[in-house]
């Protein structure tokens, strides 16, 4: 294997699909959050050169203007742009980063240039959907190494991974007899926020406070994410909190909850105004649309107090909170996954304990999911049903901070001072690079235990047409076949080469002047064997030969 240069090279290449990385869609995804805020990491790091993989032509123009709305004004940075089918650069840089968990297909891609060549990382967002959960179980199945990872950026989600890996396991070993398993690694680096984003000061919050009405003297609540009762976090534990606390309260402090964040529907959107109205009457609802990042970053400096109570499995790590800590803002947050490795109770605000159903108790409901019985909403705003917040502890915590502006003050500090010290993204981009020389160390040293797996195979949903469907054709021509010309039109060669129905897949074909010498060649009577001599690649002199067939230049004597 190439030995990477860690002092030029200290990156992966990004694998750039705009999907992962975009923010600007009427769908905003925490993934997409994340994945830009990487993004950003790496084109502001201090790098010369920004090594990128793409799958197409149309993503470099989309990766250009990402780069340019990143980067700060009159800054350029070269961009290394390479196809996927091309993935030879990637012995330089050691490795490529996928937005996702699958790294299936590229591990598969791989084995067609050499499983030792380079490392393949990728990262968790969602782990509960069917795809995601099949994604795990088929790592399994496929041929990842040891020198390959997927970042898992919380504890929860590690022991999630590992249930579903190991309940796999004991399927195969009972099914097949299977007896060893070649796994990547799944370490634990959170995601990254930039604190210098955040970066609030006075004036910034006196103008966001007056553009949305709050008084000096009120208390402004914010809640920043989808807003989806079934899919991120039902508002009504919020809710309930709030009008309780209110009632608390001198008149002349009121309290205002800023919900930024988007509805998928109509039938959400109203679900919430209807029913704050029912549970929360006295508190002072704002909306803002939290795709816009503009209202975004308004919303969290018109605010004191950052709340999320999230109690979806669809959440893994939580990137919203990090950016309320990185506001200054303290945070009262459930006691949930990735909220647990963030927000450190009694220091940056205060976590709320969660309860849910005993194991065992969902299981039909996990078997009408696999049955499609109940879709993927379904499934998971069930269990967010069954998931239960202390509403008396999220009271004591957001009145606590209310009452006491001392208490409130501290808190923000600790927070972002936590997002700066631990979760700025120069820190965890370190992490990323400790990684990657882990990798490349891994190996180094044991891809001389895998020759056995050098040769290429494609898999079986992958097959070569001309196999898998072999038996479909009268015969499939041989190198020992005798060709002759063909005199049936009077078209030349390079005029149907340019025809509309053939130049669709032009890239696909041997070039023009490729065929044009396999034609003179049987022209002047030569062998197969004596045209391959002076082109020296039989496959493209047999796709010559059939395209030449095909289109009534030749044919078998």
């Amino acid at each position: 294997m190439t030995k990477v240069d860690r002092q030029k090279y200290p990156l992966f290449a990004t694998y750039y699909q705009s999907d992962g990385y975009s923010i600007s869609g009427k769908k905003l995804m925490g993934r997409q959050a994340a994945g830009r805020s990487y993004l950003s990491a790496i084109a502001n790091s201090n790098v010369d050169t920004i090594p990128v993989m793409v799958s197409s032509s149309n993503s470099i123009e989309i990766l250009k203007k990402d780069l340019s709305d990143i980067l700060p004004n009159n800054t350029t940075k070269e961009a290394d742009i390479f196809f996927r089918h091309k993935p030879q650069k990637l012995e330089k840089y050691g490795g490529v980063f996928v937005p996702g968990p699958d790294i299936s297909d590229f591990v598969r891609q791989r084995m067609y240039y050499g499983h030792e060549k380079y490392s393949l990382l990728g990262i968790t967002h969602t782990t509960a959907s069917q795809h995601v959960m099949d994604g795990f179980s088929s790592l399994l199945t496929h041929p990842v190494m040891p020198w390959d990872a997927i970042i898992c950026t919380s504890n929860c989600v590690l022991d999630t991974v590992t249930k579903v890996i190991n309940s796999q396991k004991d399927y195969l070993k009972d099914k097949l007899g299977a007896k060893s398993f070649s796994l990547p690694q799944f370490p634990i680096i959170p995601l990254g926020v930039d604190p210098i984003y955040f970066e609030l000061n006075e004036e910034n919050k006196s103008s966001a406070r007056k553009n949305l009405k709050i008084g000096q003297n009120d208390i402004a609540i914010v809640f920043v994410g989808r807003l989806s009762f079934h899919a991120k976090s039902h508002p009504f534990p919020m809710y309930l909190a709030l009008e309780r606390i209110q009632k608390d309260l001198p008149n002349d402090k009121k309290i205002h909850l800023i919900q930024t964040g988007w509805f998928a529907n109509d039938h959400i959107k109203n679900a919430f105004e209807n029913e704050a109205k029912k549970i929360c009457p006295n508190i002072n609802l704002i909306f803002l649309d939290g795709r816009n990042q503009n209202l975004k970053l308004q919303s969290l400096a018109a605010s004191d107090i950052f709340v999320s109570l999230s109690d979806n499995i669809q959440e893994t790590f939580g990137l919203t909170p990090l950016e309320g800590m990185a506001s200054g803002l303290p945070v009262v947050a459930t006691d949930w996954n990735g909220y647990r490795d963030t927000v450190r109770d009694n220091k940056d605000g205060f976590l709320v304990p969660t309860y849910t159903l005993p194991e065992g108790n969902l299981e039909g409901t996990a078997y009408d999911h696999m049955a499609e019985a109940i879709n993927y909403d379904y499934y998971i705003g069930i269990n967010s049903l069954y998931t239960a917040v202390d509403i008396q502890k999220c009271i004591h915590s957001i009145k606590e901070l209310i009452i006491n502006d001392n208490l409130r003050l501290k808190m923000g500090k600790e927070a972002r001072n936590h997002a700066k010290s631990t979760y700025y993204w120069p820190v965890i981009l370190e992490k990323y690079k400790e990684l990657f020389i882990e990798l490349d160390s891994i190996r180094e040293i044991e891809s001389k235990d895998y020759n056995k797996l050098e040769k290429f195979i494609l898999p079986s949903s992958n097959l070569d047409p001309s196999y898998i469907f072999g038996k479909y054709p009268t015969a499939q021509i041989s190198e020992n076949d005798d060709f002759v010309i063909n005199n049936y039109h009077d078209v030349e060669i390079k005029d149907i080469y340019n025809f509309d129905s053939v130049n669709y897949v032009k890239h696909l074909l041997p070039n023009l002047e490729i065929i044009e010498a396999v034609y003179d060649a049987i022209k002047s009577k030569k062998t197969i064997d004596e045209i391959n001599k002076s082109i020296n690649n039989i496959e493209l002199v047999l796709k010559s030969i059939t395209w030449l067939m095909k289109f009534g230049f030749i044919n078998l004597r």
